[in-house]
């Protein structure tokens, strides 16, 4: 450095009131001393009208200073709206990565321009992100958060836009304009889990599921195939793609959120019996039975059994909600499962008259709600129901249908 250099450095740091950046004269020398050619040069090109004294350490960082930029960049960050904003600018301005790519310019007028602070933060990150400058998306996505509707839309296109998977696969760009145009932010929230999912992503279903999300009825909705979407056991099954259909059409929030249970229940999408529990939940009528009915759908007993399919449909048209419980306890039974009269049983609790009925029923039929009960005192039954429901405590009985006489009965009666 000669002697008129160091002059006119002095000069500057005077004019721009940068003194009180140094601890003292030693340090200024110091500072002085490490200044290699390309940094004196910069320095000195400085020219500002005017400067907020309340951003000047970035002048004198040597970093900034060593960058092609310095001068460019100096004058953004001076001219920044805001402190934070500076400060973000400062991190591009600062940061290897970016400073070794041809997008620098581009991305730090953005983060200038930004419609907020939220925003600026997010294109800072994007910006100074190794794998994003490294693809071939970065520009777009770095103007799609700059035009972002929302802030949290901004923030769900800067999470796809630095996710490696995302950017890796042939979807990015699509998945980017969806998000950008989602109708609202909580499918935008779901889109966003599903662009950055390595399962979905590797999937042949992704393109079809993202696009069911974009269009999804209900944030609910949206949510319920973003779970299936992401689900390995469900992506690698037969039904994927009727699943994610049903659930898009489901007529309510709950039948979709029901539907999303079973979609995703192993032992539901290993039995034979999830095809047809899917299309009975979707197109129930009583609201109010659909968690038993979800139940039994996942219910790895019931599913076993050669009474699945008859006690899904009884459940399904039960008469109300308390019926249908009464029903769903009995159909998950081991002891009634495992009875020639449980289908006979069934049917008795979905045509009682009352809910108290089918409750003293269900009792009855299921040893561990009522163990050693006496049927006809406690429960109050009809003579009919009576031995009808003894008869399914009585291994030793090999058919309903044989003559059953007064003795017997009174025996039966006794238990």
């Amino acid at each position: 450095m000669t002697y008129q250099e160091m002059k006119q450095i002095l000069l500057k740091i005077k004019k721009y009131q940068l003194t009180n950046l140094f601890a003292n004269k030693t340090a200024l020398s110091i500072w002085l001393g490490r200044l290699n050619p390309k940094q004196i040069k910069n320095f000195l090109n400085i020219d500002l009208e005017k400067i907020n004294l309340n951003k000047t350490n970035f002048l004198i960082d040597l970093n900034l200073l060593n960058s092609d930029y310095y001068k460019q960049d100096v004058e953004l960050i001076s001219n920044a709206k805001s402190d934070k904003i500076a400060k973000y600018l400062f991190s591009v301005a600062n940061d290897a990565n970016s400073l070794a790519n041809k997008y620098h310019s581009k991305d730090m007028k953005l983060i200038v321009d930004a419609k907020s602070e939220t925003i600026a933060d997010r294109l800072k990150d994007v910006a100074i992100d190794s794998d994003s400058l490294a693809s071939e998306h970065h520009s777009e996505d770095m103007k799609l958060i700059a035009n972002a509707k929302s802030e949290n839309i901004a923030r769900c296109l800067y999470i796809t836009a630095i996710s490696f998977d995302s950017l890796a696969s042939e979807y990015h760009r699509e998945d980017m304009q969806l998000i950008a145009n989602a109708k609202t932010e909580i499918i935008a929230d779901c889109l966003v889990d599903v662009a950055t999912d390595l399962d979905s992503l590797a999937s042949e279903h992704h393109r079809e599921d993202i696009q069911l999300i974009a269009n999804a009825k209900s944030g609910t909705i949206a949510d319920c195939l973003k779970d299936i979407a992401t689900d390995s056991n469900s992506l690698s099954s037969e039904h994927h793609r009727e699943d994610m259909k049903l659930i898009a059409n489901a007529k309510s929030d709950t039948i979709a959120d029901s539907l999303a249970d079973v979609a995703t229940d192993s032992d539901s999408l290993s039995s034979e019996h999830h095809r047809e529990d899917m299309k009975l939940i979707a197109t129930i009528e009583l609201n109010e039975n659909i968690p038993y009915l979800e139940d039994i759908a996942k219910n790895a007993k019931s599913l076993a059994s050669e009474h699945h399919s008859e006690d899904m449909k009884l459940i399904a048209n039960a008469k109300n909600a308390q019926i249908a419980k009464c029903l769903s306890i009995v159909a998950k039974d081991t002891n009634s499962l495992a009875n020639a009269y449980h289908r006979e049983c069934m049917e008795q609790i979905a045509n009682a008259e009352s809910y108290e009925e089918a409750r003293k029923l269900t009792e009855a039929l299921c040893p561990y709600i009522k163990e050693n009960s006496n049927l006809a005192s406690t429960l109050e039954l009809s003579l009919d129901q009576t031995i009808l429901l003894s008869l399914t405590k009585l291994e030793e009985i090999e058919c309903i249908d044989q003559e059953i006489e007064t003795n017997e009965i009174e025996r039966i009666l006794k238990i």
